[in-house]
């Protein structure tokens, strides 16, 4: 089973005005989630959040992390927080990235956090300013978030607002420690999986990023000639093609069966030039998407 984010919490604290930040984390990794957090507070408690130890959670420890992740959790009323954490299935994420009209991961980015502004102010909130770590170009995604969010005062998408402003730094706690949990809980389901069981024990699955030399041995050890991989990892990453090519996975053909009273299928879709790219994993076994 998919590890579960935990339930939204979305007070509407009785129309005072909040402030509400975003961030993410697991954008890079090949294996695993990318986690959206959400945190929102109002405006007078501002002080507050700022004092209770929220920081970029890259520059804090695992303990810590949590630690702050309990806080929220547990301390959400004197900390007068809400929250949101938005969990991105790797499946999720290959799915839109190698459909027909392929939707990249900035866009997926920009729809997740649109969707968790819009599910604070269904709550009930007063969204008076919102602080977004940047995706793709910085003025181009804020332009395209006061456009969709005329009423709401202040959008600032800049570089580092987990550094600059602690409520994106609570959202950054929510998403990390999510996701590293999500990885863990990952890691725990494959050990205990018999068909891979010889080969994961003395293989750790790493923190899921390309670079992590532990992720790219568990992948190495773990692929399917015909398969590859479980949903888990990201299709779309051309980490997958490169190492299912050294690997010597299988290539192999799809054979319509011919019959004169029947159309060929193949050559049903032959006169349809597509301009859509495909991912060469798809290319070097002749397959095409049909999603």
């Amino acid at each position: 089973m998919p590890f579960v984010a935990p339930p939204d919490y979305l007070p509407s604290f009785d129309g005072r005005p909040v402030q509400l930040g975003i961030d993410e984390a697991g954008r890079g990794p090949v294996v695993g989630p990318m986690v959206y957090g959400c945190c929102y507070s109002p405006i007078d408690h501002a002080d507050y959040i700022a004092k209770s130890g929220f920081a970029d959670s890259k520059q804090l420890t695992e303990p810590k992390r949590e630690s702050l992740w309990s806080d929220i959790i547990n301390k959400r009323d004197e900390l007068q927080i809400g929250y949101i954490v938005n969990i991105l299935s790797a499946e999720s994420l290959s799915t839109q990235m190698l459909r027909r009209a392929p939707h990249n991961l900035n866009s997926i980015s920009h729809d997740a956090a649109i969707s968790m502004i819009r599910k604070v102010m269904n709550a009930g909130a007063r969204i008076d300013q919102v602080y977004v770590d940047t995706v793709g170009d910085p003025a181009k995604y804020e332009a395209k978030l006061k456009a969709l969010f005329p009423n709401i005062r202040s959008i600032a998408v800049c570089p580092k607002a987990d550094s600059l402003f602690p409520i994106v730094s609570a959202a950054s706690i929510c998403a990390k420690v999510n996701r590293d949990w999500s990885v863990g809980h990952i890691a725990s389901i494959m050990k205990e999986n018999e068909q891979i069981q010889d080969k994961v024990t003395s293989v750790e699955l790493g923190s899921g990023y390309p670079s992590d030399e532990r992720t790219k041995d568990w992948m190495k050890a773990n692929i399917d000639p015909v398969f590859l991989y479980p949903s888990i990892v990201r299709f779309s990453w051309d980490t997958v093609n490169q190492i299912a090519d050294s690997s010597g996975a299988i290539e192999f053909d799809f054979n319509d069966e011919q019959d004169d009273k029947q159309p060929n299928l193949i050559g049903m879709f032959a006169a349809k030039k597509s301009t859509i790219p495909v991912s060469r994993m798809f290319l070097n076994r002749n397959m095409r998407l049909l999603v």
